[in-house]
């Protein structure tokens, strides 16, 4: 299985050496080993090598790999394998498209359809997704996992009374103040017009001193009296009986118990 003169081409991006020493001379790739330029050390290459035989021997199937370039950017090539006969054998041909690109526009796309306009943050589809591949995570590794769901009490008053603008200042303020009370494990996004959602891998307690901690940001300094809210907040602490549907439910019952005793507090689901 070597690199045909017209796959060597492909190698000219990737700055690796041909036979005349040069970084960039792709004529001395042509006939060598295939898999020696495909690095196996790569997460992204890990399908393609444990894969790659097995296309081979049925002599059809499609695989993805990547090389890296000499500028540090990515080559992402789509292999495509079909049968063919050749010299009277029954052999292989394998195709080579070059997706970067392709890739580089649906991770653009898919990023823009799970941010939130207003607060640059995750929105609700977004979290949803991540929502899916935490809990089932949490669930495989029996591992803590809490839900908040914030709500701004009085945020439908604020646009009746300031308008619109007023109402997104609020937003755009209160946005960044949670995102830096937050560690780097902790995930926020926009679940609806006034309510967020934080996913901790915390337990329950940690979970709930946090959600204090989160209520008092809106009384601190970095507000204006007209950007000054509050906030009602729910917190439910994953378990073993739980589908995402019912973890949800629970933090957003006891969000809804928070606005019921009259809002600006935390609650744990139960209390």
């Amino acid at each position: 299985l070597a690199v045909n003169a017209l796959l060597a081409l492909s190698f000219e991006k990737t700055g690796k050496t041909g036979k005349s020493g040069k970084a960039g001379d792709a004529s001395g790739l042509a006939g060598t080993r295939l898999l020696d330029h495909i690095p196996a050390d790569s997460p992204s290459n890990v399908a393609f090598h444990e894969f790659f035989p097995r296309v081979l021997a049925l002599r059809e199937g499609t695989l993805l790999c990547r090389l890296p370039t000499g500028d540090g950017e990515l080559l992402w090539l789509e292999v495509r394998a079909r049968p063919i006969e050749w010299a009277g054998f029954q052999a292989v041909m394998l195709t080579f498209d070059d997706v970067t690109r392709l890739l580089r526009t649906r991770r653009q796309l898919k990023r823009v359809m799970e941010t939130d306009y207003t607060t640059g943050i995750l929105n609700r589809q977004g979290m949803e997704r991540l929502l899916r591949q935490r809990v089932e995570r949490a669930v495989q590794d029996r591992a803590p996992l809490s839900l908040m769901i914030l709500d701004i009490d009085g945020f439908r008053r604020l646009n009746e009374t300031q308008g619109y603008a007023a109402a997104d200042r609020a937003l755009k303020t209160l946005t960044p103040a949670l995102e830096k009370a937050l560690s780097k494990e902790d995930v926020i996004g926009r679940w609806g017009g006034d309510e967020f959602m934080v996913l901790t891998p915390r337990p329950g307690p940690e979970a709930r001193a946090l959600a204090d901690s989160l209520r008092d940001l809106p009384h601190s300094g970095a507000f204006d009296q007209e950007s000054a809210v509050t906030l009602s907040i729910g917190v439910a602490e994953l378990s073993g009986e739980m589908d995402v549907s019912a973890f949800v439910g629970a933090a957003y019952d006891a969000m809804a118990s928070a606005k019921r005793s009259g809002g600006n507090r935390a609650l744990m689901a139960g209390e």
